[in-house]
């Protein structure tokens, strides 16, 4: 293999190279960082991948091809092709025919070239795309017949009678989207602290007594979509009030009704508010327990939480423990 070149880009656009090596087509990535004389390593910096993604394109060329006046009988196109094996190989055609259509002309060069045999294998190339240009003018694509940087280095010189205008004259490759035909890599900047220990005040007295989940997020320095969580189950006892939960502990068929019971330790007037997904289900008052009778069908088979609030005349609230509620097709 040739050398290889690392390109580096800020707006995908105008790239500059910036690490040359040869004998060998993989080009593999390290990236890292080193904190120096700070206290903590603040930006970090890693590779998407450990060696460079290879291209899947295939190297080409657009050429142009105008007339000075119609179609002579002598006119001829041709093309040297020195492939990356440094063997040479020339196609040309004449208007012998007499053809009075320059498209067609250009076909019959494309057509040449597709059926030369030194040309057909994996280092040799094709000839395609022949179409109208912008004024008048024919385009031809040659394309490179393997995939790469290596194979689209095939050289291309046209040569023509002085009736025919070649725009693109001289010694071309087949790199004329070089910027598909390159390897590519990502690399990835991190900023920030690599371990944040914060201490967050809560003031229960604003929770109802009983069960609450917790859960904090965490977003760190490489994207904004990056984040991970951690909950915890706290439970709040700021009053004596107290209530608990009881649902069936085995699954239910999804047609049948079952019962759901909440008993709270006090003899004052209160209310009880049954939730469960979709929100609020049900709710009794003026006693301290409640039977609930929960119908399946409206809540449909699967999982289901549930837990109560227990609210007294004077203010008190507890929240029960969440459990859950199976319910299943027959």
């Amino acid at each position: 293999m040739g050398d290889s070149v690392v390109w580096a880009s800020t707006n995908s656009v105008d790239w500059v190279p910036i690490f040359r090596h040869g004998g060998q087509s993989v080009v593999f990535t390290e990236a890292g960082g080193e904190a120096g004389s700070a206290a903590f390593l603040g930006t970090t910096l890693r590779a998407a991948r450990s060696e460079f993604l290879l291209t899947t394109a295939y190297g080409l060329r657009k050429f142009s091809i105008t007339t000075n006046a119609p179609l002579q009988s002598l006119d001829y196109l041709g093309a040297t092709i020195t492939k990356t094996n440094g063997n040479v190989v020339t196609v040309s055609v004449t208007n012998q025919s007499g053809l009075a259509s320059l498209r067609s002309f250009v076909q019959l060069f494309a057509e040449a070239l597709n059926n030369r045999a030194d040309l057909t294998g994996l280092d040799g190339l094709v000839a395609e795309d022949v179409v109208d240009g912008n004024f008048g003018a024919v385009d031809i694509n040659l394309r490179a017949r393997s995939i790469g940087r290596e194979a689209a280095a095939i050289q291309v010189t046209f040569s023509a009678s002085s009736n025919l205008n070649l725009y693109g004259s001289g010694t071309f490759l087949l790199d004329g989207n070089i910027a598909d035909l390159r390897p590519r890599n990502h690399l990835f900047v991190g900023a920030g602290r690599p371990a944040v220990a914060l201490t967050f005040p809560l003031d229960t007295t604003q929770l109802t007594d009983g069960y609450h989940e917790l859960t904090a997020v965490a977003y760190e320095g490489t994207s904004v979509h990056t984040q991970t969580r951690r909950s915890v189950n706290v439970v709040v006892s700021n009053t004596p009030l107290f209530a608990q939960l009881s649902v069936p502990t085995n699954s239910v068929m999804v047609t049948n009704a079952f019962n759901v019971s909440v008993t709270a330790n006090t003899n004052s007037d209160s209310r009880i508010l049954l939730y469960t997904t979709g929100g609020f289900l049900q709710g009794v008052t003026n006693q301290p327990t409640a039977i609930f009778s929960v119908a399946g069908q409206p809540l449909a088979a699967g999982e289901h939480p549930f837990y109560a609030v227990v609210i007294t005349t004077n203010g008190l609230q507890y929240r029960t423990e969440t459990r859950r509620v199976t319910l299943f097709r027959p």
